[in-house]
C-alpha cells in the first residue's frame, strides 16, 4: 500500500539540491520546467518532494551503456 504524504520523508528544495549536487536554482528551474523530480505544493510558495518520487526520478536518468570500444 502507498503511503501518505504524511508518513513518507519530505525534502525542501534546498535539500533536494543537496541531495543530487546541484545548485537550488537548477532545482527550481527543473521543477518550472517541468523536468526533475514530482513535487508536493503545500501552499503557495512551499514545495516539498517526497523520497521515494526522487528515487524514482533518479532511476529514470539512468543510462545504460554497452560495450564498444575505440
Amino acid at each position: 500500500m502507498p503511503k501518505s504524504v504524511s508518513t513518507c520523508e519530505l525534502l525542501t528544495t534546498a535539500e533536494l539540491a543537496e541531495r543530487l549536487k546541484i545548485s537550488v536554482a537548477t532545482a527550481r528551474r527543473w521543477r518550472h520546467n517541468g523536468k526533475g523530480p514530482n513535487y508536493v505544493r503545500l501552499g503557495h510558495n512551499d514545495v516539498r518532494y517526497r523520497l521515494e518520487d526522487v528515487d524514482a526520478f533518479l532511476k529514470g536518468q539512468t543510462v545504460i551503456t554497452f560495450g564498444g570500444g575505440a
